[in-house]
């Protein structure tokens, strides 16, 4: 990271973090598809928010449950190995 090697794990997890925060922020946004997220965010708040009508609501709900693990590398595993990375750079193989 800025020309030096990162030698622990937490180091290179807090890196990848970043990096992908960096990757990931509005700032890399087409004002077009801004302006559609905005508008989703604003219109459809309950779907973002933990309140007792989205804990009640089991399709709200299903969308806030935690991943496990195997879930995670049983999506990786079935996912295309050899297709090309989205906008934010990160491949497969780097997932």
């Amino acid at each position: 990271m800025n020309g030096s090697t990162l030698a622990n794990n937490a180091d290179k997890a807090e890196a990848f973090a970043k990096c992908f925060s960096d990757i990931s922020s509005n700032k890399n946004y087409s004002s077009s598809f801004l302006t559609c997220k905005d508008n989703i965010e604003l219109n459809h708040e309950n779907l973002f928010v933990n309140t007792v009508e989205s804990i009640d609501n089991e399709a709200l709900q299903n969308l806030n449950e935690p991943c496990a693990f195997y879930e995670l590398r049983r999506a990786l595993r079935d996912i295309k190995k050899h297709s090309a990375p989205g906008e934010d750079k990160i491949t497969y193989e780097i997932l």
